[in-house]
Protein backbone atom coordinates (compact mmCIF):
# COMPACT_ATOMS: atom_id res chain seq x y z
CA UNK A 1 0.00 0.00 0.00
CA UNK A 2 1.43 3.89 -1.37
CA UNK A 3 2.28 5.43 2.02
CA UNK A 4 2.76 9.17 2.14
CA UNK A 5 4.42 11.45 4.98
CA UNK A 6 4.12 15.21 5.91
CA UNK A 7 7.02 16.71 7.75
CA UNK A 8 8.93 19.69 8.82
CA UNK A 9 12.63 20.34 8.10
CA UNK A 10 13.95 19.46 11.34
CA UNK A 11 13.13 20.00 14.94
CA UNK A 12 14.99 22.77 15.63
CA UNK A 13 17.38 23.28 13.37
CA UNK A 14 17.12 22.14 9.47
CA UNK A 15 18.08 18.30 8.76
CA UNK A 16 16.37 18.38 5.28
CA UNK A 17 19.32 16.11 3.38
CA UNK A 18 19.54 13.68 6.16
CA UNK A 19 15.60 13.31 7.17
CA UNK A 20 14.77 12.98 3.69
CA UNK A 21 17.07 10.07 2.90
CA UNK A 22 16.08 8.63 6.22
CA UNK A 23 12.35 8.87 4.81
CA UNK A 24 13.12 7.37 1.13
CA UNK A 25 15.01 4.40 2.87
CA UNK A 26 11.82 3.43 4.83
CA UNK A 27 9.79 3.11 1.17
CA UNK A 28 7.73 5.93 1.10
CA UNK A 29 5.75 6.92 -1.79
CA UNK A 30 5.28 11.00 -1.20
CA UNK A 31 6.69 13.20 1.30
CA UNK A 32 5.24 16.82 1.99
CA UNK A 33 7.85 18.88 3.33
CA UNK A 34 6.95 22.08 5.28
CA UNK A 35 9.27 24.29 5.19
CA UNK A 36 10.08 24.86 8.55
CA UNK A 37 11.18 23.48 11.49
CA UNK A 38 8.83 22.31 14.19
CA UNK A 39 11.05 25.10 16.55
CA UNK A 40 10.43 27.56 13.69
CA UNK A 41 6.42 27.16 13.78
CA UNK A 42 4.81 29.93 12.14
CA UNK A 43 6.72 32.81 13.46
CA UNK A 44 9.07 32.29 10.85
CA UNK A 45 8.62 32.54 7.17
CA UNK A 46 9.22 28.73 5.13
CA UNK A 47 12.51 28.40 3.81
CA UNK A 48 11.82 27.27 0.49
CA UNK A 49 15.80 26.39 -0.54
CA UNK A 50 14.95 23.82 1.82
CA UNK A 51 12.62 22.09 -0.79
CA UNK A 52 14.81 22.48 -3.07
CA UNK A 53 18.13 20.47 -1.22
CA UNK A 54 14.99 17.24 -0.40
CA UNK A 55 13.94 17.54 -4.04
CA UNK A 56 17.74 17.33 -5.04
CA UNK A 57 18.00 14.54 -2.58
CA UNK A 58 14.52 12.59 -3.85
CA UNK A 59 16.31 12.75 -7.34
CA UNK A 60 19.59 11.62 -6.96
CA UNK A 61 18.19 8.76 -4.06
CA UNK A 62 14.42 7.66 -5.32
CA UNK A 63 13.13 9.75 -8.37
CA UNK A 64 9.92 7.72 -8.41
CA UNK A 65 8.82 9.72 -4.75
CA UNK A 66 6.91 12.64 -5.24
CA UNK A 67 8.15 15.14 -3.40
CA UNK A 68 5.34 18.07 -2.37
CA UNK A 69 6.73 21.46 -1.23
CA UNK A 70 4.65 23.68 1.76
CA UNK A 71 4.58 26.47 3.47
CA UNK A 72 3.73 29.81 2.64
CA UNK A 73 1.63 29.48 -0.12
CA UNK A 74 -0.60 32.65 -0.78
CA UNK A 75 -2.25 32.48 -4.32
CA UNK A 76 -2.14 29.99 -6.95
CA UNK A 77 0.31 31.39 -9.07
CA UNK A 78 3.02 31.41 -6.22
CA UNK A 79 2.19 28.13 -5.56
CA UNK A 80 3.25 26.64 -9.18
CA UNK A 81 6.50 29.67 -9.40
CA UNK A 82 7.65 28.10 -6.38
CA UNK A 83 7.29 24.50 -6.79
CA UNK A 84 8.49 24.69 -10.24
CA UNK A 85 11.62 26.59 -9.05
CA UNK A 86 12.57 23.97 -6.31
CA UNK A 87 11.76 21.23 -8.13
CA UNK A 88 8.87 19.74 -6.29
CA UNK A 89 6.34 17.35 -7.60
CA UNK A 90 3.33 19.49 -6.62
CA UNK A 91 2.77 21.83 -3.81
CA UNK A 92 0.19 21.60 -0.86
CA UNK A 93 -1.53 24.50 0.34
CA UNK A 94 -2.33 25.23 3.62
CA UNK A 95 -3.22 28.74 5.84
CA UNK A 96 -2.72 30.29 2.57
CA UNK A 97 -6.56 29.21 1.32
CA UNK A 98 -7.32 31.35 4.93
CA UNK A 99 -6.14 34.48 3.72
CA UNK A 100 -7.93 34.47 0.12
CA UNK A 101 -10.52 32.75 -1.30
CA UNK A 102 -9.69 33.29 -4.80
CA UNK A 103 -5.98 31.78 -4.10
CA UNK A 104 -7.09 29.27 -7.21
CA UNK A 105 -7.96 32.07 -9.35
CA UNK A 106 -5.00 32.15 -11.72
CA UNK A 107 -4.52 35.72 -11.74
CA UNK A 108 -3.21 37.59 -8.64
CA UNK A 109 -5.70 40.49 -8.55
CA UNK A 110 -7.27 42.83 -5.65
CA UNK A 111 -10.56 41.79 -4.76
CA UNK A 112 -12.89 45.14 -4.29
CA UNK A 113 -15.35 45.63 -0.96
CA UNK A 114 -18.45 44.89 -3.08
CA UNK A 115 -16.60 41.50 -4.33
CA UNK A 116 -15.92 40.46 -0.77
CA UNK A 117 -18.67 41.10 0.51
CA UNK A 118 -21.00 39.48 -2.58
CA UNK A 119 -18.48 36.42 -1.72
CA UNK A 120 -19.33 36.39 2.09
CA UNK A 121 -23.19 36.72 0.98
CA UNK A 122 -22.63 33.43 -1.11
CA UNK A 123 -20.69 31.42 1.83
CA UNK A 124 -23.49 32.70 4.28
CA UNK A 125 -26.52 31.38 2.67
CA UNK A 126 -24.76 28.34 1.12
CA UNK A 127 -24.01 27.27 4.53
CA UNK A 128 -27.66 28.68 5.81
CA UNK A 129 -29.53 26.76 3.21
CA UNK A 130 -27.33 23.60 3.05
CA UNK A 131 -27.34 23.31 7.31
CA UNK A 132 -30.08 25.84 8.11
CA UNK A 133 -29.95 25.42 11.76
CA UNK A 134 -29.16 22.09 12.63
CA UNK A 135 -25.01 23.70 12.52
CA UNK A 136 -23.61 26.14 14.46
CA UNK A 137 -23.70 29.37 13.04
CA UNK A 138 -20.25 30.10 14.64
CA UNK A 139 -18.68 27.61 12.35
CA UNK A 140 -18.53 30.42 9.69
CA UNK A 141 -16.99 32.67 11.81
CA UNK A 142 -13.42 31.71 11.31
CA UNK A 143 -14.40 32.78 7.66
CA UNK A 144 -15.43 36.14 8.14
CA UNK A 145 -11.88 37.69 8.62
CA UNK A 146 -10.81 36.36 5.03
CA UNK A 147 -13.28 38.38 2.95
CA UNK A 148 -13.63 41.40 5.44
CA UNK A 149 -10.28 43.14 5.84
CA UNK A 150 -8.47 45.96 3.99
CA UNK A 151 -10.91 48.49 3.47
CA UNK A 152 -12.47 51.07 5.70
CA UNK A 153 -15.23 50.23 8.16
CA UNK A 154 -13.90 46.09 7.73
CA UNK A 155 -12.80 46.14 11.61
CA UNK A 156 -16.29 47.30 12.57
CA UNK A 157 -18.24 45.02 10.44
CA UNK A 158 -16.26 42.21 11.30
CA UNK A 159 -16.99 43.03 15.13
CA UNK A 160 -20.66 43.23 14.12
CA UNK A 161 -20.90 40.20 12.56
CA UNK A 162 -18.66 38.18 15.05
CA UNK A 163 -21.84 39.45 17.39
CA UNK A 164 -24.41 37.33 15.16
CA UNK A 165 -26.05 33.93 15.74
CA UNK A 166 -27.16 33.01 12.39
CA UNK A 167 -27.44 34.27 8.84
CA UNK A 168 -31.01 35.89 9.43
CA UNK A 169 -28.62 38.24 11.76
CA UNK A 170 -25.67 38.36 9.61
CA UNK A 171 -27.03 39.03 6.33
CA UNK A 172 -29.17 42.07 7.46
CA UNK A 173 -25.45 43.60 8.79
CA UNK A 174 -23.91 42.97 5.51
CA UNK A 175 -26.64 44.67 3.85
CA UNK A 176 -26.81 47.49 5.89
CA UNK A 177 -23.14 48.16 5.93
CA UNK A 178 -23.09 47.82 1.56
CA UNK A 179 -25.43 50.64 1.59
CA UNK A 180 -23.68 53.08 4.08
CA UNK A 181 -20.99 53.00 1.09
CA UNK A 182 -20.19 55.58 -1.33
CA UNK A 183 -20.03 53.19 -3.99
CA UNK A 184 -19.23 49.34 -4.13
CA UNK A 185 -16.13 49.25 -5.21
Amino acid sequence: MPVSVKTRTGLKEHQTENWIGTLLESGVSAITLHARTQKMMSLFPADWEQIKIAASAVKSLKPEVKLIGNGDILSYRQGMELGEACGANGVMVGRGIFTNPWFFAEEDVERGVAEKLRMLTNHIALFHNTWGNTRNFSILKRFFKIYIHGFQGAVALRAKLMQTQHAEEALPEIEAFKLSLPNAD
